[in-house]
């Protein structure tokens, strides 16, 4: 339990030095905070969140972590997880500026795609977006509504360590009790740094845990 402290006190230090670049105060932040770890209200959502996010790192003390399983495999355009009974593929595709309504800022910064406000390299054009999210658990397919990802821009599934390593902060994570799923992105841009839980129980799609910084 102390390790799995320590290692995540680390991750929250070097993710917060991962921020190189900082908006000007006057640049609209249009994202909204409903789905912030601090506002989740189901409680055993909230307490084994609280084991594995950098959100809920204050409230982990006591907690045990949970089973996790770690990607397969992962490069530029998508990360996948595979255990006993589960296979779960996040994918991204190119983003296509001239196919969609921007919204720019003092003409330099992108505050919002379709009207819509967006999360990951918030300000400038994104590059990549999470096109799909492929769930098979015990033989059924659960279904990851696009809403729940489809404004998730510029995702990192890998990097690398001190030794020039290729690693992974992502992971499944499985409740106690089995009846929950969480699929967990942690995402360490050159510009931002955010994490994103999407939460499956009892084969359904629950919510979405997001949390982001951005330096003022």
């Amino acid at each position: 339990m102390k390790k799995h402290i320590i290692g995540l006190l680390l991750t929250f230090t070097i993710s917060i030095a991962a921020f190189s670049q900082k908006l000007p105060e006057d640049v609209p932040d249009y994202r909204n905070t409903r789905d912030n770890f601090s506002r989740v209200r189901e409680k055993p959502v909230r307490n084994d969140a609280a084991t594995f996010t950098i959100a809920g790192i204050t409230e982990m003390m006591g907690k045990e972590p949970l089973k996790k399983i770690p990607p397969k495999e992962y490069h530029v355009s998508q990360v996948e997880f595979e255990g006993e009974d589960i296979y779960v593929k996040i994918e991204t595709r190119p983003f296509y500026k001239d196919s969609v309504k921007v919204v720019m800022y003092d003409e330099k910064y992108l505050v919002k795609i379709n009207n819509k406000p967006f999360y990951g390299s918030y300000g400038s054009i994104p590059s990549r977006v999470i096109s799909n999210i492929l769930v098979l658990y015990k033989g059924d397919t659960i279904n990851v509504p696009p809403t729940a990802y489809q404004d998730i821009y510029d995702p990192v599934f890998s990097y690398r360590d001190r030794d020039g390593r290729q690693r992974s902060l992502n992971g499944l994570f499985f409740s106690k009790d089995g009846s929950r799923i969480y699929i967990y992105l942690l995402s360490r841009g050159q510009q931002s740094v955010y994490e994103v839980t999407w939460v499956i129980q009892d084969k359904q799609y629950l919510r979405r845990i997001l949390d982001f910084d951005l330096p003022k």
